[in-house]
């Protein structure tokens, strides 16, 4: 019983997953932008096409307008 009391309290460290971390061949990220594309939903090609966008630039700088635009629940005018 004391195990299940250890492991009820241990803190789990969890890190959010960025695919722009992994979109750094040609190949890949064609291959990402085309599974966006067969979803069929444009939300989703967005959210690909920043992540594109962010893996190119080296930061999060690009996101912070997407996130903006996404708050208003429309495409962004730019």
């Amino acid at each position: 019983m004391e195990d299940d009391q250890e492991a009820s309290t241990s803190a789990v460290n969890i890190s959010r997953f960025d695919v722009s971390k992994h979109l750094d061949k040609e190949e890949v990220i064609a291959d990402y932008i085309n599974a966006a594309l067969e979803e069929g939903d444009s939300d989703l090609l967005m959210v690909a096409i920043v992540d594109v966008a962010k893996a190119r630039a080296g930061d999060d700088s690009v996101a912070i307008g997407m996130d903006r635009c996404q708050s208003y629940q429309s495409p962004c005018s730019r």
